[in-house]
């Protein structure tokens, strides 16, 4: 598995990744976590935030770009809106 990456196309591998909930977030840059936060209209889910666009998605649901804050260290990962184990904890 790759992880979170930014201008990542390989949309097969991306749903199945945010359909695993033992995929590990991958630590980012802080401004990137700010930038993602003011493209779109951000979704708050527990524990962060979904980037407000949908990126690909399939019957098992839609994936988001999940961003969350821990520790003062900024965290992404690929999930599934409506499935909080698919979500950074």
């Amino acid at each position: 598995m790759t992880g979170y990456q930014r201008g990542r196309d390989d949309y097969a591998a991306i749903r199945d990744e945010a359909n695993d909930p033992a995929t590990a977030p991958v630590e980012v840059p802080m401004e990137l976590l700010e930038e993602m936060r003011d493209v779109v209209p951000p979704l708050y889910v527990p524990g962060g935030f979904m980037v407000g666009e949908c990126i690909t998605g399939d019957e098992r649901g839609d994936v988001y770009a999940h961003f969350a804050e821990r520790n003062g260290k900024a965290f992404a990962r690929y999930a599934v809106r409506g499935r909080p184990e698919t979500f950074i904890r």
